[in-house]
Formats: C-alpha cells, sequence, structure tokens
C-alpha cells in the first residue's frame, strides 16, 4: 500500500481556520492517531484525505498518486479508494461485532469462506476476535470504541479514516493497510 501524504494543507470556514500549514506523512501500515480538543482540525483533516473537504491550499497523495493539488488536481471521493467511517453511523447496534465488520464484504458478495477468513483476520489484527459474536451494548468502553475501528478494512482500500468519541479525547485515524 502507498504512504499518504499531506504537504501544506490549509482550510478555513467562514471566521475559523481548521488547518494552517499542516504536513505530514503516514508510512505503509502504520496507525496514526490524531487528538486534540473539539474543533481543532481532527475531522476536516481526514474528511480532507477523504474528499469530502476540498482544502483551501496544499496537497494530498496516496504514494505518487496525487488526489488533490490545489487548483490542480481534484479527484472526486468515490475515486480515491478512502474507506470512512463517520462517529455517528460506525457501528449497527443490531448487528454483531463479526457481522459489523464483514459488511461490506457482505456488500461486494464475497464468497462467505474468504469473507469469514477475512473479518478473523481484521478482528485479530485489532484485538476484538474474543468479542466476534457481542454485540455493541454488550462491549466495555474501550472495545466499544474500537468495534467500529475494522469497518473499512475488510476490503482493499488506499486509505482508511474513522472518527471515534470517548470520554478523555476525541482520537481520528488515519491508517494506511498493509502488513506493516
Amino acid at each position: 500500500m502507498p504512504d499518504l501524504h499531506l504537504r501544506g494543507i490549509t482550510k478555513q470556514f467562514t471566521g475559523h481556520r481548521a488547518l494552517h500549514d499542516l504536513s505530514l506523512t503516514v508510512h505503509d501500515g502504520e496507525i496514526f492517531t490524531l487528538l486534540g480538543p473539539s474543533g481543532c482540525g481532527k475531522s476536516t483533516t481526514l474528511w480532507s484525505i477523504a474528499g469530502l473537504h476540498r482544502p483551501d491550499s496544499g496537497s494530498i497523495a496516496f504514494g505518487d498518486r496525487v488526489v488533490y493539488d490545489h487548483g490542480r488536481v481534484n479527484v472526486e471521493p468515490e475515486h480515491r479508494n478512502c474507506g470512512v467511517v463517520f462517529q455517528s453511523y460506525a457501528i449497527w447496534p443490531h448487528m454483531s461485532v463479526y457481522d459489523n465488520v464483514g459488511y461490506p464484504l457482505k456488500l461486494r458478495k464475497v464468497d462467505k469462506a474468504r469473507r469469514d477468513r477475512r473479518i478473523h483476520e481484521v478482528l485479530e489484527l485489532v484485538e476484538l476476535g474474543r468479542h466476534a459474536k457481542r454485540y455493541p451494548h454488550e462491549l466495555s468502553g474501550a472495545s466499544s470504541s474500537a468495534s467500529p475501528l475494522p469497518g473499512p478494512w475488510p476490503t482493499p482500500r488506499t486509505c482508511c479514516c474513522w472518527t471515534s468519541r470517548s470520554r478523555t479525547s476525541t482520537p481520528n485515524c488515519a491508517t494506511v493497510p498493509g502488513s506493516g
């Protein structure tokens, strides 16, 4: 998988600068977390990566593939191959952890044996394998906040972004899935 590169990203909303000259790189296989108070630009960063916000300046690339370069390139969200899970819609309460993770594969009509293998791989990766049969309301706070994490991972993605709420912080994460 390609590295994720942000260079000089700025984004301003009416009367509020959400991002100012943000540059970072997330390498293949890394999980990168943005922590900060409400309104500091965490979600704006992730939405910019996914193509849901258009930055005012800077560039975004997945490896050598530039998906945004102010005034020159703006690849539409549906062509960025970037999975997004929104904090308000991260999990379905009527589905088990296993079914939540497997839902994207089911939509893509992946055969059951292959789907089962991939779901188990992903759940073990995020240390939720022992909770596969549980429902969101049956998980502890830490486990329930982790349960949406694998959502976009079962299917091949260039980049996955999700937002999650916790009592102590508001983490927002981007990952470049890989063997790392």
